[in-house]
């Protein structure tokens, strides 16, 4: 059920239908390729369907030898048909919550229409439920509009494996194209990331601000498979953000905890590695986190204020220590 929540778009219950249609019938043979064609879609596409198909409605779509042609598609069952088949509770249940929160997310096209979708899946077993599930009871919110204008549109492109060419523009007002072949999608301090591989650069982690990009096509270009990082894995255990200098060693960090401040620090880590708090000899608590040095982690440990302490590397304490005394210095000459 997890794959719905991420990857359901407003036509995709149309293709759903299509399927249904050449699925279960036997008097024609289609092919993977015939039925590509037919609906205008990619292989992917085709292929992430089929495993939501099958985990959706609890059928099996078999490929095997036909009369006249190879490996056409068919149901495992001849008379099987979406149409008919019902939804068991546990299902309904698990969608009602996935349409819950996406209609909580709000400033992004592509979770709108969500409730139509699943209340025109056919055969569902207690309608009267989701409907009245669909009064929203809670929210993610959005900054802005430039936050997530082309997010569906990048979101597409990222499961077709699109190049796209981007302009963009910088924090002084310089505009500049690239090509970017897109791999990920991250939020992050409520601001939007695509990360990707840059060509001109040969990065394949490029990172790109959802809110800089002024237009966005797609290039007729063979797409470039990220075979480098593992994004939703291991990519971000050693940076607080976005931001990853490969030219900086991970370094570890150990910070003095406000007694009073513990349970909050530990509920709001600064990267997923954090260790936990504990008292050390000196009778104070510490915790301790291993990353790059970037512009993320400093701006997280002054929104601490002075609940926590960074205690070592000595560099890394000066240069904050030094942003602490640039403000206190703009406050004194007001």
């Amino acid at each position: 059920m997890q794959y719905i929540c991420i990857d359901m778009d407003k036509n995709q219950f149309k293709r759903y239908q299509e399927y249904d249609s050449i699925f279960r019938d036997f008097n024609q043979e289609w092919t993977k390729e015939e039925i590509i064609t037919h609906l205008g879609i990619s292989e992917r596409t085709f292929n992430l369907d089929r495993r939501a198909m099958e985990s959706i409605f609890n059928i099996e779509i078999v490929s095997r030898k036909g009369t006249t042609k190879n490996n056409i598609y068919r149901y495992e069952d001849r008379d099987m048909s979406i149409n008919e088949r019902a939804l068991s509770q546990d299902q309904v249940d698990r969608i009602e919550q996935a349409v819950t929160i996406l209609s909580g997310i709000s400033g992004i096209d592509l979770f709108d229409g969500f409730e139509d979708i699943f209340l025109n899946l056919r055969g569902y077993s207690n309608k009267r439920r989701i409907t009245e599930a669909m009064t929203p009871f809670l929210s993610f919110q959005t900054d802005t509009y430039h936050n997530t204008k082309n997010f569906e549109f990048i979101f597409n492109a990222i499961r077709d494996r699109s190049v796209l060419n981007v302009k963009y523009k910088d924090y002084k007002e310089h505009i500049y194209e690239f090509e970017i072949h897109p791999y990920f999608l991250k939020y992050y301090n409520e601001m939007w990331y695509l990360l990707g591989y840059n060509s001109e650069n040969n990065l394949y982690d490029w990172v790109v601000p959802l809110d800089r990009i002024e237009n966005v096509e797609p290039i007729n270009k063979a797409f470039k498979i990220n075979n480098k990082y593992r994004f939703d894995l291991t990519y971000f255990d050693d940076v607080v953000g976005i931001t990853k200098f490969k030219e900086k060693e991970p370094v570890e960090i150990k910070l003095k905890v406000n007694p009073g401040s513990i349970e909050f620090i530990e509920r709001k880590p600064l990267n997923n590695k954090q260790k936990p708090i504990k008292k050390e000899k000196d009778g104070n608590y510490y915790t301790y986190i291993t990353v790059r040095p970037n512009n993320e982690l400093y701006n997280r440990i002054l929104m601490f204020g002075d609940n926590v302490e960074i205690v070592e590397p000595l560099e890394i304490r000066k240069e904050i220590g030094q942003k602490i005394h640039n403000m206190f210095a703009k406050y004194q000459n007001s």
